[in-house]
């Protein structure tokens, strides 16, 4: 068996958002118990709470060493891929090379109403951005005229840490998202589906891959998994099944097929058989309420990921 990584997402869950004691506790339990890597989602209005994903990750980056950070996902059409680019080669550079990025045009409209950027063109957005973003990571004196966005003879200065930037994945199963992947990305993170469901999507993938002449390689994917280690019956468990029917209106057996919820040894098993399909990177994002987020954490550290073969940190 490969290597297995497992990093942790945060997002809001019942009872909203942490603290900023707990927040900053559970960064560093992270890097303590050798977590791959921290992921947060970005959203800016909404009914419920959410901390900003570049701030956030950056702290986490500034309490860290060894951990990388990652955008699961990033909405880079919200704002000017020249500031963008800024941005992210500046924290690449200060976290010397543990930026990870997740991209996506996301899934709620209010977010680009509230930003003024019209939602039709996110997707071609999305494409200009990208290829603006690794122009500006690796040449000077860079000229770009699309039709979202033009710039002319822009120099970044420092580049990202790694050569060329961070990777970038696309994250989404719809179609575009797919063939997004195909055309433009390093790789691709999918998120709540089921073992049978990522094996499909990765194998179109390839097929739009290699109609596009691309090579895509198939080991530079991974999955977001809501998780929550509790026993069938129990309170914490009833809670976490009923937050995911209510957020995902879908039915609760159909939610739970596509998250890792339920005792210790059933998430073990789930596990292989995503690892049977092809995964070998994982995001786990914690659903519980605040106070029990860090318990939930050493449920994981501790019945979940000794099962597997993890890297040993150096």
């Amino acid at each position: 068996m490969a290597l297995i990584k497992f990093g942790v997402g945060l997002g809001t869950g019942p009872g909203g958002v942490l603290d900023a004691r707990t927040t900053v506790a559970f960064f560093d339990k992270i890097e303590q118990w050798h977590f791959d890597s921290l992921w947060l989602s970005e959203h800016v209005v909404g009914a419920a709470p959410v901390l900003d994903c570049l701030t956030t990750i950056t702290m986490f980056a500034a309490r860290t060493r060894r951990a990388k950070i990652g955008t699961s996902v990033l909405l880079p059409t919200l704002r000017h891929p020249v500031l963008l680019a800024k941005q992210l080669a500046t924290l690449d550079y200060l976290s010397e090379g543990r930026l990870l990025l997740a991209l996506g045009i996301g899934s709620d409209p209010g977010d680009y109403a509230a930003c003024e950027v019209p939602t039709e063109q996110r997707g071609r957005r999305l494409d200009e951005a990208m290829q603006l973003l690794r122009l500006l990571w690796t040449q000077d004196h860079v000229s770009f005229h699309g039709h979202s966005y033009r710039v002319e003879d822009v120099t970044l200065d420092p580049k990202p840490a790694r050569r060329g930037g961070p990777p970038m994945w696309i994250g989404g199963r719809s179609e575009a998202a797919l063939r997004r992947t195909a055309r433009l990305s390093d790789g691709w993170l999918a998120s709540f589906v089921t073992p049978a469901e990522f094996q499909s999507d990765v194998d179109k993938i390839m097929a739009y891959a290699a109609a596009a002449g691309r090579a895509f390689e198939r080991d530079e994917t991974g999955a977001i998994l809501i998780t929550c280690v509790a026993e069938r019956g129990s309170r914490a468990y009833e809670r976490a099944a009923s937050y995911l029917e209510a957020t995902r209106k879908r039915p609760a057996a159909d939610v739970l097929e596509r998250s890792l919820v339920g005792p210790a040894a059933w998430c073990v098993e789930r596990l292989h058989e995503y690892i049977a399909a092809g995964l070998d990177k994982f995001v786990l994002r914690p659903l519980c309420p605040p106070e029990e987020l860090i318990d939930q954490l050493a449920l994981l550290r501790e019945q979940v990921v000794p099962h597997f073969p993890v890297p040993v940190p150096a």
